[in-house]
C-alpha cells in the first residue's frame, strides 16, 4: 500500500541524504546556510561574471522576490537545484555546438534535486539541438530512474503533478504573476535586443 506520506514527498531524497551526515542538532541551520549561499551566491556570480548592468539589475530583482528567497532560507533544496541548473546553463553557453558529458549530467541531475524544474533541463537540451546530448541525457535519466525504482517516481508524480485544467492555473498563477511578470517582460525585451544585435 502507498504510505500516508505519499502526498507530501515532494523532493527526491538526495539533499536529505547529504544532510544525514550532519549532526541532527545542526542539520536545519546547515541546510539554511547552504541553501541561502547557493541561491544568493548563484545570483551574485551570474551578475559578477556577466559584467553587464542589466544582468546585475535582473539578479537583484530575483534576489528580492520573497516567494523564491523563502525557499532558500527554509533550507529546502530548490536553491541547490537552481545553482546546479545555472552552472549547467553557463557551461552550455560556453561549450559551442556540442554539450560535454558533465554539462549533460548536470542537466539530468537538476530534476533529481527538484522535480518541478525538469522544464529547465528539457528546454536547454532541446534548444542545444545536440542529438548526442539528447541520447546521453535519455540514457542517464533511464538508468537513474531504474536505480531509484518505480515507487519514487510514483511518489514524485502524485506529490507534484497538477491537473491539466484551466481552473488549477487560475488558482495558482494570478496571485504570483505580479512577482514574475516584470522579469518575464524584461527578459523578452533583452532577448529581442540581443537577437537584433546579432542579426537574428
Amino acid at each position: 500500500d502507498v504510505p500516508p506520506s505519499n502526498s507530501f514527498v515532494t523532493y527526491p531524497p538526495l539533499f536529505a541524504w547529504v544532510l544525514s551526515f550532519v549532526p541532527a542538532n545542526g542539520a536545519l541551520v546547515t541546510a539554511r546556510i547552504v541553501c541561502s549561499l547557493a541561491w544568493f551566491g548563484t545570483l551574485g556570480a551570474v551578475a559578477w561574471r556577466s559584467r553587464r548592468i542589466e544582468v546585475a539589475f535582473a539578479a537583484a530583482f530575483v534576489a528580492g522576490i520573497w516567494v523564491l528567497a523563502n525557499f532558500a532560507m527554509l533550507g529546502r533544496p530548490d536553491s541547490i537545484a537552481g545553482a546546479v541548473g545555472a552552472l549547467a546553463l553557463w557551461r552550455a553557453s560556453r561549450s559551442g555546438r556540442r554539450l560535454d558529458p558533465l554539462t549533460i549530467a548536470l542537466f539530468v541531475l537538476v530534476p533529481w534535486i527538484k522535480p518541478t524544474m525538469i522544464g529547465l533541463s528539457i528546454g536547454a537540451l532541446v534548444v542545444s539541438r545536440d542529438r548526442r546530448a539528447w541520447a546521453i541525457a535519455a540514457g542517464l535519466a533511464v538508468v537513474s530512474a531504474a536505480v531509484a525504482g518505480p515507487r519514487l517516481f510514483q511518489h514524485m508524480v502524485q506529490s507534484n503533478a497538477q491537473p491539466f485544467a484551466l481552473s488549477a492555473w487560475l488558482e495558482q498563477v494570478p496571485a504570483r504573476l505580479p512577482f514574475f511578470a516584470p522579469l518575464f517582460a524584461w527578459s523578452a525585451w533583452l532577448g529581442r535586443k540581443e537577437r537584433i544585435a546579432f542579426g537574428g
